[in-house]
């Protein structure tokens, strides 16, 4: 089946981003975890850029990642995640993450650590992407006081403000 399954991925990458099974992204509607990460893994070698749509939201709003969450468990998913997105990979998950799960957030950072120090592709730190999406960081309330000067110092390459300023300014201020 994975031979199948590759070879008509092969044919056609677009499969991957325009399936929609009874109104649902394809790889929501996985039936086993193994599928899930064979669907991931293919989705990672032909859209790196989109994390293999594992943040991809189906119709109530929920990503890939918590559908599987729910489905098989946080060690099986981040079993089946760490496979197809190694931990030293070149690949800013906590970017994602933060924007669309915030609520892993804390169980992602320990798996990918270093991931903390990537760029988006809009060159954006961590940091920017956090403090603009109005990550609320209760259990971290210094963030900000923690961080070193040079990032303090460093505007944000999309809205050009300062991280104080990005907080301040965040939907979701606090």
């Amino acid at each position: 089946m994975k031979d199948r399954f590759d070879y008509l991925v092969a044919l056609d990458p677009e499969a991957l981003k325009n399936s929609i099974f009874e109104g649902i992204p394809i790889l929501h509607v996985c039936g086993y975890i193994a599928k899930f990460a064979m669907m991931l893994k293919a989705g990672m070698k032909h859209y790196p850029e989109h994390l293999g749509f594992l943040f991809r939201k189906n119709s109530d709003g929920k990503t890939a990642c918590e559908t599987a969450f729910t489905k098989y468990g946080k060690d099986e998913t981040f079993k089946a995640i760490q496979e197809c997105i190694p931990a030293d990979a070149d690949h800013p998950i906590l970017h994602h993450v933060t924007k669309h799960t915030p609520q892993y957030l804390n169980a992602f950072t320990m798996r990918y650590p270093s991931a903390i120090y990537l760029r988006d592709e809009k060159q954006r730190a961590f940091h920017h992407v956090a403090l603009s999406s109005g990550t609320n960081f209760k259990t971290d309330a210094i963030f900000i006081l923690r961080m070193r000067d040079d990032e303090i110092e460093e505007r944000d390459p999309v809205t050009d403000l300062y991280p104080f300023a990005i907080a301040a300014s965040a939907e979701t201020p606090d």
